[in-house]
């Protein structure tokens, strides 16, 4: 394993450079070793929305909430992924029902 420095930098070089995937991989390995790591949680959590996979970023959040119940902040993402996820999976519904009308 690379040394603690070089491998947060290259987590967050994965996520400045979009590549959410990658971040996702190295982040739940992590977990693996340290499964209450607040910074990984909060980075896999913000990952996992920035893939559009609200689902996987609410479950890791409310895991944050468990491990840290007093941070504020964080109690606040879990309503707002549930929104989103509402509005999102509605959003694909409706699309697969107007690509199914003829024109």
């Amino acid at each position: 394993m690379e040394a603690p420095i070089q491998y947060t930098n290259v987590i967050y070089g994965a996520i400045k450079e979009g590549k959410y995937s990658e971040a996702i991989e190295l982040l739940t390995a992590e977990l693996a070793n340290f499964p209450r790591s607040r910074a990984a949680l909060s980075l896999l959590g913000y990952c996992y929305y920035q893939v559009a996979d609200f689902n996987a970023a609410s479950e890791i959040y409310e895991t944050l909430v468990s491990v840290c119940p007093d941070v504020e902040g964080i109690v606040v993402y879990i309503p707002l992924l549930t929104l989103l996820l509402t509005y999102f999976l509605l959003y694909y519904r409706v699309q697969a029902v107007l690509c199914s009308i003829p024109v």
